[in-house]
């Protein structure tokens, strides 16, 4: 019999103004989809979504992005999660802003019913040339969670950092590191970490690869303490 496979990535990007490199806080949709069969039957879905609001005039930005996974082999489930995320961010200077921001997550293979981090805190342009840009973040934090079914509730701290790059006029790398320990366990913390690159087909369209890591270090029973994801596809931007 023979096999066949066939793998479809796909990313589609819809931004509600038409130039989204002049308004930063543009709404916009993602969509990923890959597939194979074969030896091995796969299928992953990866929605998101971005939408913000705010002016460099008035100092004031609110974005909120949300994202929703599955993912199956072999007809068994193995990824469903879904997690949101509100950022509120005021001005301060012109190297530093304040911050608050709150997030959910549901992840029924990591046995997470739901994990609640809210936060506030600085922002600092730490570097910047003319081709990137260094952004580092601290603050207090509190986190509400149940997992495995057991209630958990704890303060936190929070340390963010973020590095954008353009390589060309149509290229540009990202990445992105979120470490939140429990400040009475430092041995109880979690970690986000994202990277990607982005090159431009023309206008509208650009290639796209994503590569995010969530980190539990001390995950459910049975459970891993890494969630991969990697996205490839197609970026389209109106």
């Amino acid at each position: 019999m023979k096999k066949t496979m066939m793998a479809l990535a796909i990313v589609g990007v819809v931004g509600a103004v038409a130039a989204q490199a002049a308004d930063p806080w543009a709404p916009t949709l993602n969509l990923g989809v890959s597939v194979t069969d074969g030896n091995t039957d796969t299928l992953g879905v990866n929605l998101g979504l971005v939408a913000g609001v705010g002016t460099a005039e008035d100092g004031n930005h609110a974005r909120v992005t949300a994202d929703w996974n599955y993912g199956e082999v072999d007809g068994d489930n193995t990824v469903q999660n879904t997690e949101a995320k509100l950022v509120y961010e005021r001005t301060l200077s012109d190297v530093s802003y304040a911050y608050a921001s709150a997030g959910i997550l549901n992840d029924s293979i990591a046995r997470v019913s739901y994990r609640v981090p809210v936060s506030l805190g600085i922002g600092y342009l730490a570097w910047q040339d003319a081709a990137a840009r260094l952004i580092l973040e601290a603050g207090p934090a509190y986190v509400w969670e149940k997992v495995a079914g057991d209630k958990d509730d704890y303060f936190a701290l929070r340390f963010a950092q973020s590095y954008f790059r353009a390589l060309s006029e149509t290229a540009r790398i990202f990445q992105s590191l979120e470490y939140i320990p429990q400040a009475s366990d430092f041995d109880n913390y979690l970690l986000n970490f994202e990277i990607g690159a982005e090159a431009a087909l023309n206008a509208n369209a650009a290639l796209r690869v994503v590569f995010k890591n969530r980190y539990d270090n001390e995950p459910a029973p049975d459970a891993k303490k890494n969630d991969l994801q990697l996205l490839a596809g197609l970026a389209y931007r109106l």
